[in-house]
């Protein structure tokens, strides 16, 4: 059932994709502002387990002992440390973020934590600072939409995959929220199936899962294209 999902998701973007008029593309998406560090407590919210299901989302990652991930717009450790834990004594987790204050937090936590596989990096806007062709996951939750430069982004991400690597991106979905949803979500924090794709899709990447099961935001799984 998944895998049909996928295939008409996949097919039926590519096609509304081939439709898209050069006057739409000038209607270019802006990206949002970062959460500043000093607001990041809302990050630790418990209503986000019930909305965001964190657990089953890396499930779905399949990761393995040994594996190297990076947690893109990381915050604080809401996902690091999980993402830490399931890599085992072998693996390591990149934590990246722009924002200094976000990582000094992140390294008060981890410190708290005892977890000793997580290494903080200071990204910039158009480089996570990643090494080229090691990186076995790349997980993506609720940032994209922040990135003031996606296209170089996309092209540092790709860069930095290791064969087989893999990116898991989970955004916001502009196309319908739960009516009981505890936060007001600006538009600019909120993407289309539509919009992800267009981005993703010419950048090098595609489409090898897309699930379902979150509420409030949309679960893609890209990779690297094939060359054809």
């Amino acid at each position: 059932m998944i895998k049909r999902k996928i295939h008409f998701l996949s097919i039926g973007m590519l096609l509304v994709l081939s439709l898209i008029s050069v006057a739409a593309r000038a209607q270019e998406r802006k990206p949002a502002r970062p959460l500043p560090a000093e607001r990041a407590d809302i990050l630790l919210m418990e209503s986000r387990d019930k909305f965001e299901k964190p657990d089953e989302i890396i499930a779905r990652m399949k990761l393995k002992d040994g594996d190297l991930v990076t947690d893109i717009g990381t915050g604080l450790d809401y996902y690091s440390l999980r993402l830490a834990r399931q890599t085992g004594p072998h693996g390591s987790v990149f934590a990246v973020d722009i924002q200094q204050g976000m990582l000094d937090r992140l390294n008060a936590r981890m410190k708290e934590s005892g977890v000793r596989n997580i290494y903080p990096i200071l990204g910039t806007e158009d480089d996570p600072m990643l090494p080229a062709g090691k990186i076995d996951w790349v997980l993506l939750v609720d940032a994209y939409h922040e990135f003031s430069k996606p296209k170089v982004m996309l092209e540092k991400i790709l860069t930095s995959l290791a064969p087989g690597g893999k990116v898991a991106l989970i955004e916001y979905r502009a196309e319908k929220m739960p009516d009981d949803f505890p936060i007001k979500l600006p538009r600019d924090h909120q993407m289309s199936a539509i919009d992800v794709l267009r981005e993703w899709l010419t950048s090098g990447f595609e489409l090898i899962e897309y699930h379902d099961f979150l509420p409030a935001q949309h679960f893609f799984i890209f990779r690297k294209a094939e060359v054809k």
